[in-house]
Formats: C-alpha cells, structure tokens, sequence
C-alpha cells in the first residue's frame, strides 16, 4: 500500500523521520519504505548514516529507508558516500543492505543508474580500489558488492566486468572475474574462472568457463568446491560429455545454443556438472544423474566454438 498523503513525521525505531515525500505500508499498516527530502541522521550498528534525501541524476531511482515487518532497517541509500568497517576492512558505501538484528547483509560502493548519459565506464571509473582481508589472503580491487553472513563472516565478493584477480583456490592459483564466495568457516565456495581452465574432476579433465557470465553476481560461480576443497560443480562452454551406462547405451551431452542479441551469433548455453555422493547429475535434472562407479564417461574437449557459433546461426 501506497500514499502520497502529507505526512510531516514518522515514528521509528531509530528516530522520528522528517520531511517525507513517499511512505509505502505494510498490509498491516505497519511502514515498509519511505523517501526523504529533508536530512535524517540516523544512529544504526555501523554508526550514524544520513539516507538520500537529494535527487541525483546518476543515482537509481531508490527508496531511502526501508524496513522489515518488525520495524527493523532492511536498506539505506546514502545521500553522500560513507566508509564502513566490516569484518573485512573499510568499505565505501552508497547502499547497505542489512539483517533483522541490524548485522550488514550487503554493501554497495557505489549506487548508479546506468543510461545512455551515465555508462557502466562512467560508474567503474568513479569507483576506487579497496584494501580486502579475505579468510584466503588480503586483495586490493574495486567492488560491486561485498555480502556477508548473520555473523558478519564474508560469504561473497563481486567484482567489475572489467576487472579480475588471481587467488589461490583448493586447486591453484587461477585468475578470476565476477566474483567468489566463501563458506562460513572461511573456505572458498566458489569462483568465476577468467579464462578456460582445465580442471580434473571424478569424470575426467573438464574445461571450466562460463561464456556468458555478464550480468551475474558472485554469490554462486560456476567452478564449486566443497568444504574440504574438491570439486562439487563445474560449467563448461566447450566440451561434450558421453555417458556409457551398464548396458552399454550412450547418451552424449553438451554446452547449447541460443539466439543472442547480436544475430550474427549464437550464444552458449553451458553444461552445468554436479558430483552428488557417488553420482554425477547435468544441468540439474534428475533425470540425468549417474552412477560414477557403474557408468563410464568420456570427454572431448573444445567441441563448440565461436566458429561453430557463427555457423550455426549463418547456416
């Protein structure tokens, strides 16, 4: 539920907010979001922070405040850009998303809107390079997101488009984009590898690379490990898997093809690989899962290319 109705002030949690130029409600009535004109400092876990209250043309079109049910914070846009200190460093923020118990969920550096007058280039290059103190190391990088556990533990970190990083991971160092994410015991859950990577799993050498990996945030990568450092999951754009089972039928499987924006080329559609307790499952589905111990698997390497992209959309 919306109003627009004059309201001077609202009661919080956290203070009595002024200057209110929109308030959304809960079905109970209770306040789910609200915009501001006015400046309202208010005192949260990571100190006083002043939400948007000035129009930008480069900001997104964004509530200033919201809350959860029980009146609790939920989100902050910043008017002005302020440093918080987290489990992993100080972090510029712009936006902050937070728990029920007031702990950070997420941290935005910086909150723009991208349009043909403000451009993804336009953003990165306000944005600066940040000193992170990872359970696997400390890194220097700029940041789209850091996301943290209940418990302030870093559970992900997104990076740039442009940008990558090289990190030692359970199976060597590699360089990788978008982004990695962490178990809570401080172990590295996955990453994005960079460029093509061979990586040995329980069926084989598997090309590890997401073709397509634009848009995606680093909470969940394509190349997963489990707690004790082996290959759980993995993504592959290139390579065909042939299944032998038992009785000796074949089913082979591979990285797909979809019309993309540019209609001279075909888009990947990667293989995704999961190894679930003795068994192998693709794409998901349950109905291709098998047997490591009873079935036989072979890989082949590079089977679909840009080449083959190109001349599957000409021909």
């Amino acid at each position: 539920m919306n109003t627009l109705d004059t309201i001077n002030t609202l009661e919080t949690r956290y203070g009595v907010l002024k200057g209110l130029v929109w308030v959304e409600y809960y079905s109970d009535g209770c306040v789910e979001s609200c915009t501001l004109e006015v400046a309202n400092p208010i005192q949260t876990p990571c100190g006083t922070l002043v939400p948007q209250y000035e129009e930008d043309p480069r900001r997104k079109q964004s509530r200033s405040l919201s809350f959860y049910p029980d009146g609790s914070l939920r989100s902050i846009v910043l008017q002005d850009q302020q440093v918080i200190q987290t489990s992993i460093g100080a972090i510029p923020a712009e936006q902050i998303l937070f728990y029920p118990d007031g702990q950070i969920k997420r941290i935005f550096p910086l909150n723009g809107k991208i349009t043909g007058f403000w451009t993804v280039e336009n953003e990165y290059e306000l944005a600066t390079e940040i000193d992170i103190q990872t359970p696997v190391g400390q890194w220097r990088s700029k940041l789209l997101a850091a996301y943290f556990y209940p418990d302030g533990a870093l559970k992900s970190l997104t990076f740039w488009p442009q940008d990558s990083i090289t990190i030692e991971t359970p199976i060597g160092a590699m360089e990788i984009r978008t982004g990695v994410s962490f178990y809570p015991q401080g172990a590295i859950r996955s990453v994005e590898p960079k460029h093509p990577t061979l990586v040995k799993t329980p069926i084989g050498e598997i090309t590890a690379f997401h073709a397509n990996v634009h848009g995606i945030h680093g909470d969940s990568n394509s190349l997963r490990f489990s707690l004790d450092g082996q290959v759980c999951a993995i993504a592959t754009s290139s390579d065909r898997i042939t299944i032998t089972d038992p009785q000796g039928h074949q089913l082979t499987l591979q990285p797909g093809l979809q019309p993309s924006c540019n209609i001279h080329i075909m888009e990947v559609v990667p293989l995704s690989i999961e190894f679930l307790a003795g068994k192998v499952r693709f794409n998901s589905n349950p109905d291709q899962t098998y047997d490591l111990a009873h079935c036989a698997f072979e890989v082949t390497q590079g089977v679909v290319t840009a080449q083959e992209r190109c001349e599957a959309v000409s021909g």
